[in-house]
């Protein structure tokens, strides 16, 4: 499914590790970053989910919430969450649903590892889809997020 800037980006409510419903809609008037990653406690998706809740202050302090979204389920999510002590929000997409109308599901049904800033308006404004192994870098996010919310 194409991604179109500068449109309105496509809605969705999924599960979070609590097992609470989590809407876009909730983040209207917020910029959001959507974080779409493969798999959780896998070492590449462990140490990026990491390193963004580290830095969480960070994109927090330029005005974006991050919302990370894969296939695995509420209970992995929960068990993740808690092994890691993470604050960003986990959201399980287990159908897919949600990463293939974002172009984010690979041919095995998980989520690819990319991103998607959305503003408050609930419009597109960036999107990127990284290599398997690797995940766009802290600094590397912060040009991106400045550049897209100018």
């Amino acid at each position: 499914m194409a991604l179109n800037l500068n449109q309105p980006a496509y809605q969705f409510t999924l599960k979070n590790s609590n097992n609470k419903d989590v809407s876009l809609s909730d983040y209207l008037g917020k910029k959001v970053m959507l974080v779409f990653y493969p798999k959780d406690n896998s070492l590449v998706c462990t140490k990026q989910l990491c390193e963004y809740n580290n830095f969480l202050n960070e994109f927090e302090d330029l005005g974006v919430e991050v919302l990370a979204i894969s296939t695995d389920s509420v209970d992995k999510h929960k068990k993740f969450r808690d092994s890691k002590n993470l604050k960003i929000e986990l959201l399980s997409d287990e159908d897919g649903s949600v990463c293939r109308k974002y172009g984010m599901l690979n041919f095995m049904g998980m989520a690819k590892r990319g991103i998607c800033l959305i503003d408050e308006h609930g419009k597109l404004k960036a999107y990127e889809v990284t290599v398997l192994f690797n995940y766009l870098r802290k600094d590397y996010l912060k040009k991106l997020i400045e550049e897209a919310y100018q």
